[in-house]
């Protein structure tokens, strides 16, 4: 296949991304709707393997539609010189695999624990009932990475569906010879058998499909080659995996926690000296090694949770990924607050304000009606009875004018911004996403109260710590609004300082600090020099920059920044005292 081919009609081949020995990843060009895609096409079409495998992605991701996931959008096959070639049509990430960024260094971990909840995210959403899909390839090559942070799950390809039939006897026929299917007790000595004479399959670079990153980067071992029937990649199989054994979502959670345990430790649970073999007789009987004991920086909390991922036993795993999530988060909410000491970095941005009738025509209208005349008055000193005021207009309007209906509209727009303000985050963050597709169908994707509901959608993300989201959110959304707006309107300028907010948040200084540099100005020349909001990016931009290393430069901007935030919002304003604090640190 060559540039310029174009299969079915519809798909343009525009440059080779990646080539390995079951198939090629183009760069396409979809010519019906307009849009640059990734091609996957089977290179040996008379092996019915192959066919089946690339079949069984397609249908795999297909039931996927999740931010964390890459999307298929087509799957067919076409005529090409002469012969039926298969392909898959997905979206085009611009991204690394997982493999190149280790191999690099391990990263903060801040970071590490980001991605990790992204993935999580992933794997609730493929095993979601109605979905159940187990992914049973989960390793650093099928994990992509952004340069904003945002992590995509690929490959598919021997995907199966929660509930199929699988496995066979005890010893299954694709199981090298001496590994038992039992696992023996524990502390149980185990000799290492030989290993096997086969030889290895080549791995597959093109599984890395979905990247425009430069060449494709070799597996540690085979993908669905090398050990016998095996499905999976020795380092990140889990024991029932190895021995062919029923699997089910936990099985994608332990090769979670072998991801895990190689980003905050440097390398996976069991390395076997590079024998395959060796690895999985040590996933079925070794116990991996504490964390800790290879990074003595990672906290208690975390150490067990990976050690709970790494479980011989299934059923001592933890009970979902949502449950990982979760875990997840609290270890990185621990690890800011001990990382911060007070500091702006974890510090929200203000709570937004709460609605008034100068946002909304309807706003007055519609308190009084279902909370009296008095209702503004007696609401001001009783959030919580203000919050259920706003439901029951909500609920009523929606039953009796429908979604989309005006009022409905405003009802439904104050009673997440009253839950904001009040500090219910994830509740608020429900009431937006229910929101918004409601605002685009009636308002346009354009509309400024469609904006204004994505903008808070994101800082409700980031006030929730999770901060990756809401890097995804506003970075869709600024160019569209810079455009419409400009660069310097107070909506597209609020934005802007909640994306630095953001990505300072995950980690990512040096890009929190280029973008400081672009937006301090427009701050100053559109609210003013003494403008807190101005005044706050200053101080974001001296923190980040003594995050990235520049230390020097950091207490020059401190020192500049001081007697203007003093002049300006008084010595006793908050953010006077944490410039204060931020510069003491820094000088000591």
């Amino acid at each position: 296949m060559k540039p310029g081919v174009v299969l079915d009609g519809r798909y343009q081949m525009v440059r080779l991304l990646g080539k390995g020995s079951m198939g090629a990843v183009w760069q396409g060009n979809d010519l019906k709707l307009h849009r640059s895609v990734a091609v996957k096409v089977v290179l040996d079409h008379t092996d019915p393997g192959l066919i089946e495998r690339m079949g069984r992605e397609a249908i795999a991701a297909g039931r996927l539609s999740h931010p964390h996931i890459v999307t298929v959008h087509d799957y067919g096959q076409a005529a090409y010189e002469g012969v039926t070639v298969a392909y898959i049509v997905m979206e085009l990430v611009d991204g690394r695999p997982l493999t190149g960024v280790l191999a690099e260094g391990m990263p903060q971990l801040s970071v590490a624990l980001d991605w990790a909840r992204q993935i999580a995210l992933a794997l609730g959403a493929a095993h979601a009932p109605g979905v159940g899909v187990v992914h049973r390839d989960l390793k650093p090559d099928n994990v992509l990475i952004t340069g904003d942070g945002l992590v995509k799950l690929v490959d598919f390809g021997i995907a199966r569906f929660i509930g199929e039939q699988q496995g066979g006897p005890d010893i299954a026929p694709g199981i090298p010879p001496g590994i038992p299917a039992q696992l023996p007790p524990a502390g149980t000595p185990t000799a290492r058998p030989p290993e096997p004479a086969a030889s290895l399959d080549p791995p597959d670079p093109a599984d890395r499909y979905a990247t425009r990153a430069g060449g494709a980067q070799r597996d540690d071992y085979g993908g669905l080659g090398g050990l016998g029937s095996l499905s999976g990649t020795p380092a990140y199989m889990a024991p029932e995996q190895c021995l062919s054994k029923p699997v089910d979502h936990r099985t994608d959670l332990y090769a979670l926690g072998c991801l895990l345990f190689e980003m905050v430790t440097g390398g996976p649970p069991f390395d076997g000296e590079g024998s395959p073999l060796a690895v999985a007789v040590a996933h079925v009987h070794d116990l991996p090694p504490a964390p800790r004991t290879r990074n003595d920086t990672l906290s208690a909390e975390l150490d067990a949770l990976i050690l709970e991922l790494l479980a011989k036993d299934p059923e001592a795993r933890p009970a979902d990924a949502a449950a990982v999530y979760r875990r997840l988060g609290a270890i990185a909410t621990e690890l800011h607050g001990a990382a911060s000491a007070g500091a702006f970095s974890r510090r929200p941005l203000p709570n937004p304000r709460p609605p008034t009738a100068e946002d909304d025509p309807n706003y007055s209208a519609i308190m009084r009606r279902y909370g009296g005349p008095d209702a503004a008055e007696a609401a001001r000193h009783h959030p919580a009875e203000l919050i259920r005021l706003w439901w029951a207009a909500a609920a009523d309007l929606t039953d009796t004018l429908g979604n989309h209906h005006e009022q409905t509209l405003s009802a439904r727009r104050a009673l997440a911004r009253h839950v904001g303000a009040a500090g219910d985050h994830a509740l608020a963050i429900s009431l937006w996403q229910e929101l918004i597709p409601d605002l685009q169908y009636t308002f346009g994707h354009f509309h400024r109260t469609t904006f204004t509901a994505q903008r808070l959608l994101a800082w409700h993300f980031g006030a929730a710590d999770r901060p990756a989201e809401a890097v995804r959110l506003l970075l869709e959304l600024i160019p569209d609004a810079t455009r419409l707006l400009g660069r310097r309107h107070p909506d597209v300028l609020e934005a802007r300082r909640f994306l630095v907010w953001n990505i300072g948040a995950l980690g990512r200084h040096p890009r929190a600090v280029r973008l400081l540099g672009r937006l301090v100005p427009d701050l100053t020349e559109a609210l003013g020099r003494d403008h807190e909001h101005t005044l706050e990016a200053r101080r974001m931009l001296a923190w980040n920059t003594e995050k990235s290393g520049h230390h020097v430069r950091a207490i020059g901007l401190l020192r500049e920044l001081l007697p203007d935030v003093t002049r300006a919002l008084g010595a006793g304003h908050e953010q006077c005292v944490e410039a204060r604090w931020l510069l003491a640190r820094y000088t000591r």
